[in-house]
Parts: C-alpha cells; sequence; structure tokens
C-alpha cells in the first residue's frame, strides 16, 4: 500500500550485498512504499541515494551508499 510507509529489504542481497570490511559492493535491493521524497532527504542525510529498479514493479529500488560502486 503506497500509503502506508515501508522499507522491505531483501535479506540475501544483504547478506552479498557488502564485502568483508563492510563496504557496499553491489546495490542492495528494496520494496519501498510511503513518501519518497520524504525518503530521499533521510537518505541523503545519512550517505546514501536511492535509485528505482528498472522493470515493471514501481516500489521495487536499489539503495546505494555513497561512494559504493553502482550498478
Amino acid at each position: 500500500n503506497p500509503g502506508v510507509w515501508g522499507l522491505y529489504v531483501n535479506l540475501t542481497g544483504l547478506e552479498h550485498g557488502f564485502d568483508e570490511g563492510g563496504r557496499q559492493t553491489r546495490p542492495l535491493p528494496a520494496r519501498i512504499t510511503g513518501d519518497l521524497a520524504a525518503l530521499d532527504k533521510l537518505l541523503s542525510r545519512s550517505g546514501w541515494r536511492r535509485e528505482p529498479a528498472v522493470g515493471a514493479d514501481p516500489l521495487l529500488h536499489h539503495l546505494l551508499a555513497e561512494g559504493a560502486r553502482g550498478a
């Protein structure tokens, strides 16, 4: 429901998206609902950014730590 805020992280993506030093190595898949503009501000303050995933699902996004290698 787009009216309810939610951020759902893919566990496999979380487990395989970071190296042993904690650096992000690939985009983190996430299903996101709610106010994307507000989330983008929060992510920016935290050193992250959101990018829409390519495909038919408008709720699927990729989360990237600033300085991480992109997709």
